[in-house]
């Protein structure tokens, strides 16, 4: 009497299959072709979303204050922000290459990805 059946092998690698596609439908940037798009929300609501391959500067203004991303090359990066530390700023370009990777500023509530 075998334990294991033919029908459970199948069962089990549909299961692992769909649980694989399911995952990569939800996990953040996976969705996108390579990365290909970029994202930005501001204070944790979608604001745009723009292609990664069309350069462009973004300006985002919020009462006296302005951050500015600038989309070139494949890849983006805050060129100007309103805050003290900078950090945002100095962290340098996000690229295509890593479409999961998400940069932003904190004082802000803004994300690119």
């Amino acid at each position: 009497m075998k334990i294991i059946r033919k029908a459970d092998i199948v069962l089990f690698i549909i299961l692992v299959i769909f649980g694989l596609a399911v995952s990569m439908f939800f996990l953040p940037g996976m969705g996108d072709k390579n990365g290909d798009t970029v994202r930005i929300s501001v204070d944790g609501k979608h604001y745009a979303s723009y292609p990664i391959s069309e350069d462009r500067e973004i300006e985002i203004k919020s009462g006296d204050r302005l951050n500015i991303i600038k989309i070139e090359g494949g890849t983006v990066r805050m060129l100007h922000a309103s805050c003290k530390n900078q950090v945002c700023v100095k962290s340098g370009a996000i690229s295509s290459l890593r479409p999961t990777e998400q940069g932003g500023c904190r004082n802000r509530k803004q994300k690119r990805r």
